[in-house]
């Protein structure tokens, strides 16, 4: 199917996949539902075109006339629709085709931080999620620090090292960057390794980005190791999928 004349593909690149023609059965199966027809219908008007980025659906009212179903399959057609990330809803004004217009950030940004002096910090004492004992092995708990003005961005630091750095367990922001308070102790960054995963947010993670249903996150996992290759600290940012896009410099 192609693309309508004029659009971008870093838009539309996310609505044409085979997974929506699998998903809703797309060419009219035998088997296919009432709502799988309907949103199959949709996703071909905005396909090919019919429906644009910023242009709002047909009413539920309009949609039960044209297909003489009940408000609950259209409902669940629409609801379709903006699980997979094609549309958002709006209260009171009607469901809209979405539009990905993503800013550009760089990768290397999650490598280094720094706090803002106005700004507070949440500091406390966590245990280790699987992938942070898999990068910090025999590590128990784990200080976090999370800036208010980056709530998606959170620094882990080991038990010990807080120990020999004190201001890491502060709830004031640093006076200087991180990698700079652990040269001084001794402790110099020599290494730096990033991992990045596309996936599903959880709940929380939803609330704190004010994603919309269907939205995915980018994860980026970096782990800040000393001359040994020992990992000293571990940084994770979390990006809403439809506003950012990952820029990487290739040496």
């Amino acid at each position: 199917m192609s693309i309508a004349a004029g659009a971008s593909l870093a838009t539309w690149d996310d609505l044409c996949t085979d997974a929506a023609r699998v998903r809703w059965r797309v060419g009219g199966m035998a088997d296919q539902s009432a709502y799988e027809a309907i949103a199959a219908a949709l996703f071909l008007d905005i396909e090919e075109g019919r429906l644009r980025p910023g242009d709002r659906l047909p009413s539920e009212a309009a949609l039960r006339q044209q297909h003489g179903v009940t408000p609950t399959t259209i409902r669940r057609a629409l609801q379709e629709l903006e699980i997979a990330g094609l549309t958002r809803g709006e209260v009171g004004r009607g469901v809209f085709v979405r539009s990905y217009d993503r800013a550009a950030v760089e990768a290397a940004a999650a490598c280094s931080v720094v706090e803002a002096a106005a700004q507070p910090v949440e500091v406390s004492v966590i245990q280790p999620a699987p992938n942070l004992v898999e990068l910090l092995p025999g590590t128990t708990s784990l200080v976090r620090r999370r800036s208010s003005t980056h709530p998606g961005l959170a620094t882990y630091y080991p038990r010990h090292l807080v120990e020999r750095i004190p201001a890491l367990g502060e709830p004031a922001a640093l006076s200087e960057p991180d990698e700079d308070l652990l040269a001084n102790a001794g402790i110099v960054v020599t290494g730096r390794e990033a991992e990045v995963v596309g996936r599903m947010p959880t709940r929380w993670e939803a609330g704190l980005l004010g994603l919309v249903p269907g939205t995915p996150v980018l994860e980026v996992v970096v782990a800040l190791a000393d001359s040994d290759g020992a990992v000293q600290v571990v940084r994770e940012a979390l990006y809403a999928g439809d506003r950012y896009r990952l820029r990487f410099r290739m040496r």
